[in-house]
């Protein structure tokens, strides 16, 4: 297994990357005094876990914040992972080669890309889907993970996906979106589970209410601050 692409954001902080075909996944690591919480596992392609033990002894939390296979497909790295009740079956469904090799089919309307495509992913897909996907957890009821001297509190966030959620770290005030919102953009509702009418319920209501200043680290494209998207939406 290739060595893990790893950024530190502060002494405490790690943004991982992974590609598949050119699309790059993150993934965040984030350390308290008494545990670290990883937020998603994108394709499982690389070692992260092998990284995560290189920067920090801490017991180790999983999260997904949905259910979607950029997502979860590393989950097979780690014994448990939480994701919400609400996603079990976008979960499930994207557990399986087919519902990938759809996605990817209309991610160009010219047939030869097509083909090219998933000649290209078929190696990457193979990899993927050579582990079984284990099951997850429920949410923690108390809306939170507690890491000692850092907290993180679940935000409920769905339209991407029912049970998608996003994740604040109360200490420095850093949102991790997922697929909601992006760099003056928000995460496609036409995939299994999207409502683009509760997305954009939860970017207004549960996202731009939030100070000013919070600075929105998704699991796709650039960071960006709740003042930045207001003028969007």
């Amino acid at each position: 297994m290739k060595n893990a692409t790893v950024r530190q954001l502060d002494s405490h902080t790690w943004q991982f990357t992974e590609k598949l075909l050119g699309e790059a996944a993150y993934c965040y690591l984030l350390e308290g005094n008494e545990r670290s919480l990883l937020i998603d596992t994108a394709y499982g392609f690389t070692d992260i876990p092998g990284t995560i033990k290189k920067l920090t002894d801490k017991p180790l939390t999983v999260v997904n914040t949905h259910g979607h296979f950029d997502h979860i497909s590393g989950n097979y790295l780690y014994n448990e992972v939480y994701l919400s009740e609400k996603d079990r079956e976008v979960y499930l469904r994207h557990s399986h080669r087919d519902t990938i090799e759809k996605i990817l089919q209309t991610a160009t309307d010219n047939a030869l890309a097509k083909k090219c495509l998933l000649v290209l992913a078929n190696k990457a897909l193979k990899r993927i889907y050579s582990h079984p996907f284990p099951d997850t957890l429920s949410l923690p009821k108390c809306g939170y993970f507690e890491l000692g001297d850092r907290k993180v509190d679940i935000i409920e966030t769905p339209g991407h996906t029912a049970g998608s959620i996003s994740l604040l770290d109360v200490n420095s005030g850093w949102l991790f979106s997922g697929d909601l919102v992006f760099f003056h953009s928000y995460g496609r509702t036409d995939l299994t589970g999207g409502d683009e009418a509760a997305l954009m319920q939860s970017i207004r209501s549960r996202i731009l209410t939030l100070p000013p200043e919070t600075l929105i680290m998704p699991g796709h494209e650039d960071f960006t601050t709740v003042q930045d998207e207001k003028v969007f939406y």
